[in-house]
């Protein structure tokens, strides 16, 4: 598998975080609830999908940023202002 971490756009439902330690390990995991996107760039770089995909649960690293929805047509647009 690729550890080299992904830059994914999900809607986070629930998330969880859980402290391991032991005298020779302190470790922190996070783990997210979250509705899947499938999602696209259009011609002007912008990320769009048509609708959410199921649910499913995920460890991931951080949650950097929130970012905005917004629809134009059937498509709705994800509002991210580090690609702007």
């Amino acid at each position: 598998t690729d550890n080299k971490p992904k830059e994914i756009y999900d809607e986070v439902e629930y998330y969880i975080t859980h402290e391991y330690t032991d005298e020779n390990v302190n470790q922190v995991y996070m783990f997210t609830y979250i509705r899947k996107l499938d999602y696209n760039t259009d011609n002007y770089g912008k990320i769009y999908f048509k609708h959410f995909s199921g649910y499913q649960f995920f460890e991931v690293i951080w949650i950097d940023r929130c970012v905005g929805l917004f629809n134009i047509g059937n498509n709705k647009y994800i509002l991210d202002r580090e690609r702007i």
